[in-house]
């Protein structure tokens, strides 16, 4: 209702209230005077207070019927939300209208959102667990400094959502002791046991020191490099994503060099070289420094290497 309506309505009221009142004994005209003065009261408090929130309501109600909204209609209850958000009190819309903005991918203005939350001590875990998802999506799948820390603080949660942003942050990150912290709490979860069923990680596996790779690996003369700088070989099972098998961290200036892969290059002790049965080997020097592959890093990688074959050697030129 606008303002002019409230006031016509008023006015309309005050009119039948003048007729009711010419003639009428005291006690009719003292009756006449609260109804009036108790419509009114009633009027201002949708007006100012109520009428907002149950417009906000009624709208969620429409978004978990899963009703379809215009660019217009979806404008205005984002308008509603960011009057009422501003407003001293206003968390919970500020609330709403960050997972409004997630919902319509737009991560960077969410995470805006539930921070501007926190700065104002507004202490609530599910605001936390909103900023680090929102993070987590407008960095591509890497959490930032402030989102992973508090991501960390709140891991004994157990939060599904929020332990599987930390598993993916480490692996992305290389971090394999944060990986190893994360990951037994993780794949208890639905998600994650459907993961670990999936990628075989969650069986036991028995050791095998006879399961192993013996690795040539050499640069180009072309190659240039720095001395310290880190050269990572690696085996991965075939065309199958997860954390490597085995890895081992050389420099450049140990090239060339042969080396080993086996199960004591493990990253996980549930995810080893002797439970994998075809397998691929690359080699990387990592010019950005980080375990992970980036744009200007140099790799090799093998074709499928079936570790059923009892000589499992292969060369690999890095050029």
């Amino acid at each position: 209702m606008s303002f002019a309506s409230f006031i016509g309505f008023a006015l309309l009221l005050a009119i039948a209230a003048a007729f009711l009142f010419a003639g009428a004994p005291a006690w009719r005209r003292s009756i006449v005077v609260l109804s009036v003065l108790a419509a009114l009261s009633w009027l201002a408090y949708l007006e100012i207070g109520a009428l907002p929130d149950l417009r906000v309501q009624a709208w969620m109600r429409l978004v978990q019927q899963g009703e379809a909204f215009s660019a217009e209609e979806r404008g205005a209850y984002r308008a509603l939300l960011e009057d009422l958000g501003e407003a001293e009190g206003g968390e919970r819309y500020a609330f709403l209208l960050g997972h409004d903005y997630l919902a319509e991918a737009q991560y960077e203005r969410a995470r805006d959102m539930f921070s501007g939350l926190r700065a104002r001590g507004i202490e609530d875990t599910e605001v936390d667990i909103a900023f680090v998802h929102s993070d987590f999506l407008a960095r591509d799948g890497v959490l930032g400094p402030q989102a992973r820390a508090l991501a960390q603080s709140l891991a004994e949660s157990n939060n599904p959502v929020l332990l599987e942003m930390l598993v993916l942050d480490a692996l992305r990150s290389n971090d394999q002791q944060a990986f190893m912290r994360y990951w037994p709490s993780y794949s208890t979860t639905p998600r994650g046991a459907q993961l670990s069923t999936r990628l075989g990680w969650g069986e036991e596996l028995e050791a095998s020191d006879e399961v192993a790779i013996e690795v040539s690996v050499s640069a180009a003369a072309t190659v240039l490099a720095k001395a310290d700088t880190p050269v990572f070989v690696l085996a991965r099972q075939f065309e199958a994503p997860g954390p490597p098998l085995a890895v081992k961290r050389l420099t450049f200036a140990d090239l060339p060099i042969r080396i080993r892969l086996s199960d004591q290059d493990a990253m996980l002790e549930t995810n080893r070289l002797s439970g994998a049965s075809r397998v691929q080997v690359v080699a990387r020097i990592a010019y950005s420094g980080g375990a992970i592959a980036a744009e200007g890093d140099l790799e090799v990688a093998s074709s499928m290497i079936d570790l059923a074959s009892e000589d499992a050697r292969i060369e690999l030129l890095i050029e």
